[in-house]
């Protein structure tokens, strides 16, 4: 399947996006700026080809919305509790077989730390 036009812009915007992961509506906000009849539809049907692909990831955190990442490489995230902004942290190796029973099979994991990222930490005279 080629590379539509909205394709590859949908793909520089999540590549480019400056400001952790975006959101589908981040996306699409910037999408209609250079194609002014983008449809919300086209956005996200684009974006599932995308991951669908591996060119992006899909990250879902709890019941969050869906959010983009360009790094493919493995890796976990942090979420800042207060604006929400996600960031990439190496990945973690865990030692899952102390953590289950053995009759247990882990097939994948995720490990999201909860922090107060740098701009929102200033807001604060004490930490809370």
């Amino acid at each position: 399947m080629g590379m539509t036009k909205q394709r590859m812009a949908i793909l520089d915007i999540v590549q480019q996006y400056d400001g952790g992961h975006p959101t589908v509506e981040d996306i699409y906000a910037i999408a209609k700026e250079r194609f002014p009849n983008i449809g919300m539809g086209t956005v996200y049907r684009n974006l599932n080809i995308l991951s669908e692909t591996g060119a992006i990831k899909r990250v879902q955190i709890s019941n969050d919305p869906v959010r983009y990442d360009r790094t493919l490489a493995p890796h976990e995230h942090m979420i800042c509790v207060k604006c929400g902004r996600i960031d990439d942290i190496p990945p973690v190796k865990l030692d899952t077989e102390e953590l289950v029973p053995s009759n247990v099979k882990i097939l994948r994991y995720s490990l999201v730390l909860y922090c107060l990222c740098p701009d929102c930490l200033k807001q604060f005279k004490r930490l809370p």
